[in-house]
């Protein structure tokens, strides 16, 4: 069965959402220290460097991998990925990722690629997290850092408008800790720190749609909202994938009033503005224009094209004759062929002894 073009929008939506969800890496100096308690496992005479740089978990949120000092245990392994833009091997690396970007983006869609790339590497999560993700800060992750702060994100799933996203995120997971996250319990429940991750980032997928449902109808609104309250309307979805940002939010502020105040020229005028002028695409208004020449008793006419652009573009200037007119109005609306076919003789009629010398169509050209 067919689904229908709002639900597959939606449930790309939630997609995505969740993509954001999982490419967020918070820094949690609980786990830091459960590296370590592995490697004293492992070797009971390891113990940790003063300097907390040199951590492994702070080495791998930090892109860097760890060397252990245990042969062939805990040591960060080297990734090596195939790359899906020329099926060439190469390191996993930020610097390395720049020349793969459709490798990088099916990584961070956390699908079967990505599931693929951790069942080979099963220890590198983090680092492979921490190497695919934008940082949120310039500075290096440290234990000074604080504790749940996020610091890695994929910002390309955050669009320009949301600039309120990531600090209203990381406010809500603050208040989080404070109410839920005690870390107490895992003294005595090894699970328990990674079942309230588990819980948390849960959480943190309902939040972020809870946060763009209350960015709606602001400027910070996502698209999807942007979108579906424009279809709601107009059915203005149809053309929401050929306007640009500005075109976007202009529609969503100000639809209502364009549609209460159809017909006004200044309607009009600020249509043509938004969505020609500004893009520098032309637009011409379609005139009948009577001429002084005869056939017989009959006058000449001609449909000329007149500019309606504020700034000088260029533009189809060939006049159009009744046929040619016709032609372009029979993809319009599907009764139109059939009109034309039938009164065009009459329409050719009227304006050939039309008393005006010049008619305003409803017909708009553009190139």
């Amino acid at each position: 069965m067919a689904q229908e073009p709002d639900l597959i929008k939606f449930r790309a939506f939630l997609y995505d959402t969740l993509a954001l969800t999982k490419s967020i890496v918070l820094h949690l100096p609980t786990e830091a220290q459960k590296y370590n308690d592995y490697l004293a496992l492992l070797n009971p005479n390891y113990s940790a460097p003063d300097d907390t740089q040199q951590w492994r978990y702070y080495k791998n949120i930090n892109e860097e991998l760890f060397t252990s000092p245990i042969p062939n245990h805990f040591a960060n392994e080297v990734v090596s990925i195939t790359s899906l833009d020329d099926g060439t091997n190469f390191t996993l690396t930020r610097s390395n990722l720049i020349f793969h970007p459709y490798t990088r983006n099916e990584l961070l869609k956390f699908e079967s690629y990505y599931d693929e790339v951790i069942k080979r590497y099963p220890n590198e999560e983090l680092y492979i997290k921490s190497v695919i993700s934008d940082k949120t800060d310039t500075l290096p992750v440290t234990d000074s850092t604080p504790k749940l702060k996020i610091v890695r994100i994929n910002k390309a799933l955050i669009e320009q408008q949301e600039d309120n996203i990531v600090s209203q995120l990381q406010d809500w997971i603050d208040n989080y800790q404070v109410t839920w996250f005690f870390e107490q319990y895992a003294l005595s429940d090894g699970l328990f720190t990674a079942a309230q991750l588990t819980e948390l980032y849960y959480a943190i997928f309902r939040k972020i749609i809870a946060i763009r449902l209350q960015n709606a109808k602001t400027i910070k609104a996502h698209s999807f909202h942007i979108e579906t309250y424009l279809a709601s309307i107009l059915k203005l979805d149809e053309q929401f994938y050929a306007l640009d940002f500005k075109q976007k939010m202009y529609f969503y502020r100000n639809i209502l009033y364009l549609n209460n105040h159809v017909g006004s020229n200044q309607t009009f005028d600020r249509l043509i503005d938004i969505l020609f002028n500004e893009r520098k695409i032309s637009i011409q208004a379609i005139d009948y224009r009577a001429q002084n020449k005869f056939v017989g008793f009959d006058r000449q006419y001609a449909f000329n094209k007149r500019p309606l652009n504020k700034t000088d573009i260029v533009y189809d200037y060939k006049d159009l004759n009744l046929d040619e007119l016709s032609k372009l109005e029979y993809p319009l609306a599907p009764s139109n062929i059939d009109h034309w076919k039938t009164y065009i003789d009459k329409i050719n009629e009227k304006l050939k002894f039309s008393l005006h010398e010049i008619l305003y169509t409803k017909d708009l050209s553009s190139i």
